[in-house]
């Protein structure tokens, strides 16, 4: 093969691979996702529990499972007011087709909870640091303020609940993230509890960021 063809081949070859990446669709920055979470709860002693978490969340418009989540957790009731939780999360995320991400999660919460009148404010703060595999590890800062009342008579143990969180990512030095929800849950034995919520967030630094979701969390106590 003359030099000259040999040029023009791969010339050919350059133009068709460049061309097919300009054609790869950027990934969207909006996406309507259902997210499930299952707690169970095994009392220790007084006021401290071992909690062991999986949660699901499907994504893309609901089609595909996009998240799972594997962990397990101490929480500690140091009052009426104050509690403490320390949490390790193993994550696996396939946000787009052919993408994959893989995530160590290490996290402390420190829970401020007070009466007003019939209402509980409830102020959650959060530390997290992430190691994930093959992008830098980052250290995110979360607060949640979150206002619920009962509905109903005592014995419905009903509730509902509307709550924000903010988000303070370490990788872009800026408040990346906030969530507004709003939700119902209820109580059904001393040993089984759920809630149900939908939430709205807005987020412009990932993708995809702006979610809607519709999502239930249920807490199962194994024992007394």
């Amino acid at each position: 093969m003359k030099l000259r063809h040999l040029q023009l081949l791969l010339s050919a070859v350059l133009l068709c691979v460049l061309k097919a990446g300009a054609q790869q669709p950027a990934p969207p920055r909006d996406d309507t996702q259902l997210w499930t979470e299952t707690q169970f709860i095994v009392p220790l002693k007084e006021r401290t529990d071992l909690i062991f978490i999986g949660s699901l969340r499907f994504g893309r418009n609901v089609h595909h499972v996009t998240d799972e989540r594997a962990g397990v957790a101490i929480a500690h009731r140091l009052n009426s007011h104050l509690s403490v939780q320390s949490t390790y999360q193993y994550i696996a995320q396939q946000p787009f087709e052919g993408q994959k991400r893989f995530e160590h999660r290490l996290s402390t919460d420190l829970t401020l909870r007070f009466r007003l009148g019939g209402f509980t404010l409830t102020d959650r703060n959060r530390i997290e640091y992430q190691i994930r595999h093959s992008r830098a590890n980052r250290w995110i800062y979360r607060n949640q303020l979150r206002l619920e009342h009962p509905v109903g008579p005592n014995e419905w143990k009903f509730k509902v609940f509307i709550s924000d969180e903010v988000f303070y990512s370490s990788d872009a030095d800026a408040w990346t993230r906030n969530r507004i929800s709003v939700g119902a849950g209820r109580e059904f034995s001393k040993r089984f509890g759920a809630e149900f919520f939908y939430f709205r967030q807005q987020d412009g630094f990932s993708r995809p960021g702006n979610l809607q979701v519709f999502g239930t969390s249920f807490k199962i106590r194994l024992r007394d």
